[in-house]
């Protein structure tokens, strides 16, 4: 049975110059918020982190967190049936559009996950993954992070969301 689960629900806000990073200390901000909604009765997944870019400045326009090594990655649980398997999937690339006018924002999404809540542990998930399985406890981690390109922004507001799918074996 599959069950699609909006996990990431974004607003991006870019305020201020063009982001042309170096240039006459020009900045942008970045702003993302996490939302979990879920739709099922059997899985119930908790959004514990957002991921976090305050502060970060752009390396050759681009946001990099890292879902493994980084504090910044958002996190969240997913709690099932205690030690049932089951399989994710997800779009790993999402463009999203300037609502206020043009610009697009590039996201290369990346996913970590662990049977326990041990980041420095947790292996990255690919796209169609392996079988993965709930802990004695009925849970299982998730870290987001990924790049997010900003070559093509401009001053304004995105928003868009992340979509995990998940399919008990």
């Amino acid at each position: 049975m599959k069950q699609y689960l909006p996990l990431l629900g974004f607003v991006l806000f870019l305020t201020g110059p063009p982001p042309l990073y170096g240039q006459g200390g020009a900045s942008t901000e970045l702003t993302m918020n996490i939302s979990a909604e879920v739709q099922s009765t059997t899985i119930e997944l908790i959004t514990l982190q957002a991921m976090d870019f305050r502060g970060m400045r752009a390396q050759q326009l681009q946001l990099v967190v890292d879902p493994v090594t980084s504090e910044r990655a958002g996190k969240m649980v997913a709690l099932g049936d205690p030690l049932s398997s089951f399989r994710i999937s997800f779009l790993q690339t999402r463009e999203f559009t300037n609502l206020d006018g043009t610009g697009v924002i590039q996201t290369y999404y990346r996913v970590s996950g662990y049977s326990v809540d041990e980041q420095e542990n947790a292996e990255e998930i690919e796209v169609e993954s392996r079988e993965l399985i709930f802990n004695e406890e009925g849970e299982f981690y998730f870290w987001v992070g990924g790049q997010v390109n900003l070559e093509r922004a401009t001053p304004g507001s995105y928003e868009g969301e992340f979509t995990l799918e998940i399919e008990y074996l």
